[in-house]
């Protein structure tokens, strides 16, 4: 009779923790989701800014197109480059953001992939 209890228990402790590992997986995989989305809004907030800072660049170049003294066109000139980096620069963390997103959605992928695994060899327990 206690064998049967013993059995029984084991069954059910192992099962318990195939579920907590599942939902631990598929926990994990909701957190990378959430990176993901992080950074998906960042990438389109450095890409906005990129973007109204070659308009802006492109807004000041037409006003400059009026006469400047050789100072003047020297500071909007280097203003300009400074700009031009600026935007440069945050076109490619945009672009790196970009790569960073598909790592998180591919790891959310195989978690969720992980989670479905663990929880199939639970039903496959309860049916011993």
């Amino acid at each position: 009779m206690i064998r049967a209890f013993a059995k029984l228990w084991a069954k059910w402790r192992y099962l318990w923790k195939q579920e907590v590992d599942a939902a631990t997986v598929e926990i994990n995989a909701l957190a990378t989701a959430a990176r993901a989305d992080e950074k998906r809004l960042l990438m389109g907030k450095l890409t906005a800014q990129a973007d109204a800072t070659g308009a802006n660049i492109k807004k000041v170049a037409a006003e400059d197109a009026k006469e400047l003294t050789g100072q003047e066109k020297y500071e909007s000139d280097k203003e300009r480059k400074e700009a031009e980096k600026m935007a440069e620069d945050n076109r490619a963390k945009a672009k790196e953001l970009a790569t960073d997103i598909q790592g998180h959605e591919d790891t959310a992928t195989m978690f969720h992939r992980q989670a479905a695994q663990t929880r199939d060899f639970a039903d496959l327990l309860q049916k011993l």
